[in-house]
């Protein structure tokens, strides 16, 4: 017999530890086995390694346990968090639409009911409207991206120190 043979044999050997060998593998590496004694010894060897690997009692450090467990209950903490802060946006958009749906045509009666006041182009009341409307919504939004963009910073630099 070839070395290539052997080589495939006993890659067989080592491949049915981790995957499931096919019919026609298996079958192969059977007929192999009852006709080569070298080959029989590699998988018997291989056979008894693997089964004493898997009967050895494995502990781990009780350190690394307690700071595992630590870091779990600190993620989870964090998912909580974040779950409780969603749910807190989600209520606030909703109470802003619904009292935005009631005000806004309010207000668009006081914004034109002004303009006539002071007799201002329907124009200009109307971009004042608009600005009145939006202006507060992009500041909440730039103060909180500033404020996002500036604890990732932070954390990066705590990161990297």
């Amino acid at each position: 017999m070839t070395e290539n043979v052997h080589t495939r044999a006993r890659g067989m050997i080592r491949k049915g530890w981790v995957d499931e060998l096919s019919a026609a593998e298996n079958e192969w590496l059977q007929a192999h086995l009852r006709d080569c004694q070298e080959c029989a010894r590699a998988a018997d060897s291989t056979r008894a390694l693997v089964s004493g690997l898997r009967a050895a009692p494995v502990m781990a450090d009780p350190a690394l346990v307690e700071i595992t467990r630590a870091r779990v209950q600190r993620r989870a903490q964090e998912l909580r968090e974040a779950t409780e802060r969603s749910r807190m946006l989600v209520v606030a958009c909703a109470a802003s639409f619904i009292s935005g749906g009631i005000t806004l045509p309010l207000l668009w009666q006081l914004f034109a009911w002004l303009g006539g006041e002071i007799s201002l182009a329907q124009t200009v009341w109307q971009a004042g409207f608009v600005l009145f409307v939006l202006l507060p919504g992009l500041l909440g939004g730039a103060v909180l991206l500033t404020r996002r963009r500036t604890s990732e910073l932070v954390h990066l630099k705590g990161a990297g120190e």
